[in-house]
């Protein structure tokens, strides 16, 4: 089952295939799908459709890809501790960056109270209903007291890739010359 996003600037023109990770957790197997598009061009909406060799979901997304370089403002909505059970503000989320009021989310830990609920239904569910945040804007998480499955956090680390070679812990290392 190989992954394939479909994606272009009016039509979807292009298409890259990704990879399929098979995670299993106390008998119960998730496969999940990673695709990365790479050269962008920036301050671009780009449409896109995500499937694999079953077919294309119905639905077509949207994002706005970042300015080009490394020098402009930047809107980010940081929050955590957003439950799945008692999320009262997850649909003020989804209007806030529907409306674009933010350009990427950074989630600070105990995310879904917990992923790993019901052999990872609750992540399940959690995801699903987060659908039309995570789909429009970057979304880059911090592992959490809650993330701790007692499996080495597992559903954690198998659910969301970030940038760097340490999927847990993101980085970024900033030095400045001087003379």
């Amino acid at each position: 089952m190989t992954p394939i996003v479909k994606y272009g600037t009016s039509t979807l023109t292009h298409g890259t295939l990704g990879d399929t990770t098979d995670f299993e957790y106390n008998g119960v197997h998730r496969y999940i799908h990673t695709v990365t598009i790479d050269n962008l061009e920036p301050s671009t909406v780009y449409y896109y459709q995500v499937g694999s060799g079953n077919g294309m979901s119905k639905k077509i997304y949207q994002f706005k890809s970042f300015p080009k370089g490394n020098n402009f403002p930047l809107k980010v909505c940081a929050f955590g501790d957003l439950g799945y059970l008692n999320g009262t503000s997850i649909p003020y989320l989804i209007q806030a960056a529907q409306r674009g009021d933010f350009d990427m989310i950074i989630h600070i830990g105990d995310i879904a109270y917990d992923l790993h609920t019901n052999n990872g239904e609750r992540g399940d569910l959690y995801m699903n209903e987060l659908e039309p945040l995570f789909s429009l804007v970057p979304y880059m998480v911090i592992a959490g007291n809650h993330e701790d499955d007692g499996k080495n956090f597992s559903h954690f680390q198998n659910r969301f890739k970030m940038p760097g070679f340490d999927n847990q812990f993101y980085r970024c290392v900033y030095l400045k010359l001087m003379n």
